[in-house]
C-alpha cells in the first residue's frame, strides 16, 4: 500500500502526521510512503530524517494525492481542499468519503461512507 503524507494546509498548523519512526514501521511492513517536500518543516523534522527511514519525498502535493492509497493528516482538510480524506479502501474516489483515525477511549477508525475499520 502506498501512503501519502502532505503538508498541511490550514493556518497555524505546523504538525506533519507522521514521524521518521512511523515510517520505518511502515516501511518495514511492506508499504511505500511518500512525503510532501517540506511536511516536517513545521515539526522540526528535515526530509533527509524521512528519507532515511525509507520515505520518498515528492514536490507536488498532487502526486501524493493521485498515487497514494491513503493519505494521512494531522487535521481535517481545510475548505481549500476538495479531496478530502483518503478511504481505507483502495483508491476510494468518493468525494464525501472522509477517514477518522483511531479515536479516544480506543474507539475504531475508518471511513465514514464506507463504515471500513482499522
Amino acid at each position: 500500500m502506498i501512503i501519502g503524507v502532505p503538508k498541511e494546509v490550514k493556518d497555524d498548523e505546523y504538525r506533519v502526521a507522521i514521524t521518521p519512526a512511523g515510517v520505518k514501521e511502515l516501511t518495514s511492513a511492506g508499504h511505500s510512503v511518500y512525503v510532501e517536500e517540506g511536511a516536517g518543516v513545521g515539526s522540526s523534522i528535515p526530509d533527509a530524517d524521512f528519507v532515511a527511514t525509507g520515505a520518498k519525498i515528492l514536490e507536488d502535493p498532487d502526486d501524493i494525492w493521485s498515487d497514494s492509497d491513503m493519505i494521512l493528516g494531522s487535521k481535517s482538510r481545510s475548505p481549500r481542499s476538495t479531496r478530502g480524506w483518503a478511504c481505507a479502501r483502495t483508491r476510494c474516489s468518493s468525494p464525501t468519503s472522509t477517514w477518522r483515525p483511531r479515536g479516544l477511549h480506543g474507539r475504531a477508525g475508518g471511513c465514514r461512507q464506507h463504515g471500513d475499520r482499522l
